[in-house]
């Protein structure tokens, strides 16, 4: 079964109203804050995708956070992937907060990242935060273990 929510509020309120709708399929929600970043949820079985589009800045990295932790305290996820392909943009905040959702997840592995468009690859290989985050490509399958650190 597949239900969709939408939370948008213009003001930067990240949880303002909630419109539940009937489909079918897995969970899907859609959180937008500013006309320019929005974050989209897809529960696959144990995985939970979360794709953020647009600008991820100072102005936009508490929304993903908020979606994170609600998807995270929920426990329906063995492995949460945040798919940054949809940025167009991401500023040294969404670089702490992908740094921060990672210690946060543990040794557990939970968190998984895909590669992202060439403009946040270049910020995360400029930062040299790369090796520090568990970064997947597309084709790659995000409940697979990671290889070992060197």
């Amino acid at each position: 079964m597949r239900r969709t929510a939408v939370v948008s509020d213009s003001t930067a309120n990240p949880v303002s109203r909630v419109e539940p709708a009937v489909g079918s399929g897995d969970l899907q929600r859609r959180l937008t804050a500013t006309e320019s970043f929005s974050v989209r949820s897809v529960h696959e079985g144990r995985l939970c995708r979360l794709t953020p589009t647009g600008e991820l800045d100072i102005a936009t990295a508490p929304i993903l956070r908020a979606v994170f932790e609600t998807v995270s305290s929920a426990g329906a996820a063995e492995t949460i992937v945040v798919d940054l392909t949809e940025l167009s943009f991401m500023d040294c905040s969404g670089i702490s907060l992908l740094l921060q959702l990672n210690a946060g997840c543990g040794p557990a592995g939970q968190l998984r990242i895909v590669n992202a468009s060439r403009p946040v690859e270049r910020v995360l290989d400029l930062a040299g935060v790369r090796s520090l985050l568990p970064i997947i490509s597309p084709n790659e399958d995000p409940l697979a273990l990671l290889p070992a650190p060197v």
